[in-house]
């Protein structure tokens, strides 16, 4: 594979990210990237994009994959490499979130 193929390749990985709900207009990048003193609130503001993002599975699996720090998928950086300490794979993660969130839906219609 030629370089040009590489980066050919490399964009068709990442062509998912423009559908992401963090590049909407409003969407604060801190948010996803905080530093220490807002840590919290911001994390948790990128948590509630990210539960409406379409492309989620998406970017956790880049940020699991590439150890990237902030919050990528609804899963801050500390809570990604307590998961992966745990020998807990991101298509485990993402089938106990899915099956969680179905739970809550379900719970919610009770």
């Amino acid at each position: 594979m030629d370089l040009r193929e590489m980066i050919s390749a490399r964009a068709s990985e990442l062509a998912w990210q423009g559908q992401a709900a963090c590049r909407k207009e409003g969407v604060n990048a801190e948010w996803f990237f905080p530093s220490s003193g807002n840590s919290h609130a911001f994390t948790q503001a990128a948590k509630d994009v990210c539960a409406t993002c379409p492309v989620r599975d998406n970017c956790l699996r880049q940020g699991w994959a590439d150890g990237e720090l902030g919050t990528w998928g609804g899963v801050s950086y500390e809570e990604r490499q307590a998961l992966i300490e745990h020998e807990i794979t991101v298509d485990q993660f993402i089938e106990l979130r899915d099956q969680r969130e179905a739970d809550e839906a379900e719970d919610d219609d009770a």
